[in-house]
């Protein structure tokens, strides 16, 4: 893959334990404090019981709570991307930072800030005479203040709050450049969008198209990953040998990887094989109008999200596409339309599921030739279709998709007209009240025609107060369904070719505002002859020695354990995997990294592990980069003399890595180097204009220092977790 292209890698699913109506817990487990009772029961009440039943098979749960646990969720992640991206503003950001933001905001004309990059970064600099870094700090605290307040208050969590709240990160990834460039913003950005549809109704029929929409974007995300793995003719995944080296290549793996890494070979390949099964055969399901279809198809994928979350370093990614994939567990519009479902509706629903779930996974077997081998007692497993015959599976496929797609929209919209309808004209419910008419307190009940509560919330009605609210999200959300087959239909040309240019003008007219994007999970594998690692070494001495720079979180000292840092995004060690990839001439972010090095600015030096030029009497004066090949160990290897027969032993190790030197990767620099600074002028990537700090500036340098206190990861967790827990108090 292309250094600068957007990848991205890939909860234990939902279980429900059945429980006596006579069970009563031990009297000890029934004493909880008030203050912990009382939070925790808001809790189940906000994210809502599930509605079981005797014999529902699946956890399934109403529109109305299914709105709110996605609503918690998104702010939830969207809080974990801007207090990770705050933490390293000044180092990447900065004005002496790797990519300056100031150098693109000087490009803008303060009187015309909508042909800005960034308008709001324009304004808020502009007007508060501030440094276009601090602007942008103040968009990041923004986004970390607004997440909080929907996480914690629900009288927020309305369309105007999540409006804010993807403009703020609109506005970041716009000047975020190379380092914001994944598919993870994009995802963030569209379901943000999505999230200002579920967000615009309270109680509407409407609601269900906006669930819908969300369910379709997690199946365009994951059918989309399965196609192009296979379309890029990538040996190892046609070889299902992906994972021979996927665990030591990705970008940042964690301790389980190596574990993951050391598994037979029958179990690695079985496992890609698998990863088809989920990422191409499920997906469809979620859009079929069948609850509890759509629940065991979803299941499957949050595991495979958890998963993929304990063997590699993927920031908010899993957790977020989980959260998409809750969606599927809609089983109806209240609780009262689940508890109603019959037992012969459940019986029929559980044997088409598992006919359908039989079929694929039959299929699936057959095109992937899974096999157990009794003699060996493995599951064999390999591809039997040639390529020629993916080429017309995937039309067929993605034809079917796109078909499945309209028609379920279209039963969606039906839907919602006749809970509309029905809603509408139901007669406003009759409650008696009481009222005294004497002395002797005889009273007699009268009755009178009252309002319910959800009637109050909703206006009356589709056609009440809150009939503009549904208008919207069926008028905006049908923008977004019809304009996501763009980007989607690529991975087919027939079908993309079927797309009306007028939807195409639409798209491209509004493109700016990224309202949808392609996606494509690790289209192909790097790293079959090893994992390629920059290491940086430094000298005061032209001849050295030379000390090596360590990161955050990359790879980089054999005998350093890989560790574990998401939800936060170590953005500067994710671009070094990138720079690997390539020569350090494509890379001006690169040179200006080593420039700053060089200049031993303390924001860029603040976001490495260690920092081996403290001596003032030995300054970093030259700066070299080597490529090296790295290599998990082996158990037992004479590098590590782990047994992981011996679970006890599983952390005596010598070395996690090996490596070997394979060439120069950048030749001896110095921040005199002309080549440097002639590359970092040519690429914008020096603020040409000098910016003096004023009063806000310094407040905010202040309290950036204070955050630094923490190490990254502990700031990201303490941040997400006050919100959170804030949560449970009001």
């Amino acid at each position: 893959t292309h250094a600068q292209s957007r990848v991205m890698a890939e909860s234990v699913p939902p279980l429900i334990i059945p429980v006596s109506p006579h069970f009563r817990p031990p009297r000890s487990s029934r004493r909880i404090s008030p203050c912990i009772a009382q939070p925790l029961a808001a809790v189940s009440r906000e994210i809502g019981v599930v509605e079981t039943g005797r014999s529902t098979m699946v956890l399934l749960i109403d529109t109305q709570r299914l709105k709110r646990f996605l609503l918690v969720g998104q702010s939830v992640v969207y809080l974990i991307a801007f207090a990770s991206l705050y933490y390293q503003i000044p180092a990447l950001y900065g004005e002496n930072g790797v990519t300056p933001v100031a150098a693109k905001i000087e490009k803008c004309n303060p009187k015309d800030p909508l042909n800005c990059v960034s308008p709001l970064i324009l304004v808020l600099s502009h007007h508060l005479s501030i440094t276009p870094s601090s602007a942008l700090q103040i968009v990041a605290l923004l986004g970390i203040f607004f997440s909080i307040c929907t996480i914690a208050i629900r009288a927020t969590r309305n369309f105007a709050f999540y409006l804010v709240l993807v403009l703020l990160y609109l506005s970041v990834v716009k000047v975020g450049d190379t380092f914001l460039y994944f598919q993870w913003d994009s995802l963030l950005l569209e379901s943000g969008w999505l999230m200002t549809v579920v967000a615009a109704t309270t109680n509407s029929p409407a609601d269900m198209m906006s669930t819908y929409l969300v369910r379709f974007l997690a199946a365009r995300l994951m059918f989309s990953s399965g196609i192009v793995k296979l379309q890029s003719l990538c040996p190892t995944w046609w070889g299902l040998t992906a994972l021979d080296i996927h665990f030591e290549s990705q970008c940042l793996p964690t301790p389980l990887a190596w574990f993951a890494h050391n598994q037979p070979e029958w179990i690695r390949r079985l496992s890609v094989a698998l990863t088809f099964f989920i990422e191409i055969y499920l997906p469809p399901m979620f859009l079929l109008p069948i609850p509890m279809l759509r629940s065991l198809a979803a299941i499957p994928n949050i595991v495979f999200m958890f998963a993929i979350a304990a063997t590699g370093n993927y920031n908010f990614f899993n957790i977020h596409y989980a959260l998409l994939c809750v969606a599927c567990l809609e089983g109806g519009y209240t609780p009262s339309s689940i508890k109603s479902r019959g037992f012969v509706r459940r019986f029929i629903e559980f044997i088409v599921s598992i006919a359908v779930l039989g079929a694929a996974a039959a299929h699936w077997a057959m095109m992937f030739g899974v096999q157990y081998d009794p003699k060996t007692n493995t599951v064999l497993s390999k591809i039997t279709f040639s390529k020629a015959e993916f080429e017309k599976m995937t039309k067929i496929g993605t034809n079917i998709f796109v078909h499945v797609a309209i028609i379920a929209f279209v039963l969606v919209f039906i839907q919602f007209a006749m809970t509309a309808y029905k809603s509408n004209s139901q007669p406003v419910a009759a409650t008696p009240k009481s009222s005294k008419k004497n002395k002797g307190g005889k009273g007699e009940k009268k009755i009178e025609k009252t309002e319910t509560k959800q009637e109050k919330q909703s206006g009356g009605g589709i056609f009440g107060p809150t009939g503009r609210h549904a208008i919207f999200v069926l008028l905006f959300g049908s923008f977004l369904f019809w304009t996501s087959f763009i980007p989607f239909t690529q991975i087919d040309a027939a079908a993309s070719n079927k797309i009306p240019d007028v939807l195409r003008d639409v798209y491209k007219r509004t493109s700016a505002f990224e309202f949808t994007h392609s996606y494509g999970l690790f289209r192909r594998m790097t790293g079959e002859m090893g994992r390629q690692e920059i290491v940086l070494e430094g000298s005061h001495e032209p001849n050295g020695p030379w000390k090596e720079i360590e990161f955050f979180s990359k790879p980089g000292n054999v005998n350093t354990s890989p560790v574990f840092v998401a939800p936060h995004q170590p953005r500067l060690d994710w671009q070094m995997w990138f720079a690997a990839l390539g020569a350090y001439q494509n890379q001006p972010w690169f040179l200006s990294f080593v420039n700053r090095l060089l200049q031993s600015d303390p924001d860029v030096i603040g976001q490495l592990k260690n920092w081996p030029f403290k001596n003032k009497k030995e300054p970093l004066r030259f700066i070299r980069a080597q490529l090296y090949h790295y290599r998990f160990t082996k158990p037992g290897s004479k590098h590590n003399f782990t047994n992981i027969s011996e679970p006890s032993n599983w952390i005596a190790f010598r070395a996690w890595w090996t490596r070997s030197l394979q060439s120069e990767y950048m030749p001896v620099m110095t921040k005199d180097t002309p080549a440097i600074l002639e590359r970092l002028a040519a690429n914008s990537l020096v603020a040409t204009k000098t910016y003096k700090n004023g009063p806000v500036d310094e407040a905010l340098h202040k309290l950036h220092k204070q955050a630094q206190q923490l190490p990254q990861t502990t700031f990201v967790w303490s941040t997400t977790a006050f919100g959170v827990l804030l949560s449970l108090f009001l």
